[in-house]
């Protein structure tokens, strides 16, 4: 548990889920409950959508391919599948 940035947190109440990339806020306070990364990101940036997913973008081109999550059933959409153009 974590405490929480998006509001006053005596006491940690946010959960990460590292198998689904998502947080989840317990406070019943919070303007915010369950986010996924890109979420998350446009809620600490204050930021729009396309603009969050370019950072994101821009943070795993500096630290390399995001790691795979485990158990993962469905496919995922790699660069490979990603039109350029």
């Amino acid at each position: 548990m974590l405490k929480c940035p998006f509001h006053e947190d005596a006491k940690a109440s946010m959960r990460v889920y590292p198998e689904t990339n998502t947080v989840y806020c317990f406070a019943g306070s919070c303007k915010v409950d369950n986010l996924d990364v890109i979420d998350f990101v446009m809620q600490m940036d204050n930021s729009t959508k396309h603009t969050a997913i370019k950072k994101c973008e821009r943070l795993l081109g500096e630290q390399g391919e995001m790691p795979k999550l485990q158990d993962r059933k469905s496919t995922r959409l790699n660069s490979s599948h990603v039109r350029t153009s």
